[in-house]
Order: C-alpha cells, then structure tokens, then sequence
C-alpha cells in the first residue's frame, strides 16, 4: 500500500501557500477519490455525477501523477462529457440571458407574484412568499 502522508503534507503547504500570497489569495480544493468512483461519475447519470465532472473537467493539477491526471481528463472526453458540459454552459447563458431580460422589461409587482421563486433555490424560495 502507498503511504499518501508526504504528498498530502505537500498539498497542505501549496493550498496554505496560495491562500496567504496576497498576489493569488486562492483558495485550493480537493478530493482523493479512487478511479472506480471516476468511471461512475462519468456516467453522467445524476446531478452529483454532473457536478463532480464539471469539477474534474475545471481542475488543474498542482501536484501528483500526470499520468493519472490525464487519464482522468481523457475519461471525460471519451465519454463525452466534455462535449455535454458545453452545451449544458451555453443552454444555461441563454437562460440567464432571458432571464435578465424578463427582470429588466417586466412589472416588478408580476415578477414578484409570478415567478420569483424561479430565481432561488427551494430552500431559499420560502423566503420570499
């Protein structure tokens, strides 16, 4: 079994090192997580599944294996992840888009009273009834 204690002390010392530079004040996150769990999320099949590919296809590596880095980022490609997260940006450009308009050119009082919930998550929505 490969001891992970140096590497991560490494990660430790890179993600306090961005957060305190006042040149990059980043804050790094990260998970460990096993291949099998990868080819899960690939499927594509749920909203987590999603939000981790998005996640894998934003990273960057700062330390660690390239090989398996690059492996993972191909995983995305070859199941055509890469491909559906665009779409998945460009339909949801369109939709803030219109949704911006809808706010600028219509009656406060109707958007209030018709579709304000629409802008908040459900747990947030309760708020504005």
């Amino acid at each position: 079994m490969f001891d992970f204690r140096n590497e991560i002390a490494e990660i430790f010392k890179e993600k306090y090192n961005y957060l305190i530079n006042p040149y990059l004040r980043e804050e790094i996150d990260y998970i460990v997580k096993c291949i099998d769990r990868v080819k899960e999320q690939v499927e594509f099949k749920t909203f987590k599944h999603m939000v981790a590919c998005k996640i894998l296809q934003e990273g960057a590596l700062l330390f660690g294996s390239e090989e398996i880095f690059h492996r993972l980022k191909t995983m995305l490609k070859d199941h055509g992840i890469l491909h559906r997260l665009t779409e998945m940006e460009e339909k949801a450009k369109l939709f803030r888009k219109n949704a911006e308009e809808y706010l600028l050119r219509e009656d406060p009082v109707k958007i209030r009273a018709e579709s304000l919930n629409q802008f908040y998550p459900t747990e947030e929505s309760e708020e504005f009834e």
